[in-house]
């Protein structure tokens, strides 16, 4: 795995943990900004699949790896 997709998976990794502990602390607070900051850790986690699937060997791809991949996006 490249550097560049352990950083994202790492910075989503790191927005989804502080997500929890605020989810935790203050239930209620604030639903639409957490809901801003689940969507942006989703997205940076399924771009990281994403880029992962394409630095893999071509003998290694399989069009259901992909679907998967693309189907955390949405």
């Amino acid at each position: 795995m490249k550097f560049s997709n352990r950083l994202l998976l790492f910075l989503a990794g790191t927005v989804l943990a502080l997500l929890t502990l605020f989810l935790f602390t203050d239930p209620a607070a604030n639903l639409v900004a957490y809901s801003w900051w689940i969507a942006f850790g989703l997205l940076v986690a399924s771009i990281a699949a994403i880029l992962n699937y394409f630095s893999v060997p071509k003998e290694l791809r399989s069009p259901i790896y992909l679907f998967q991949r693309l189907s955390t996006c949405s």
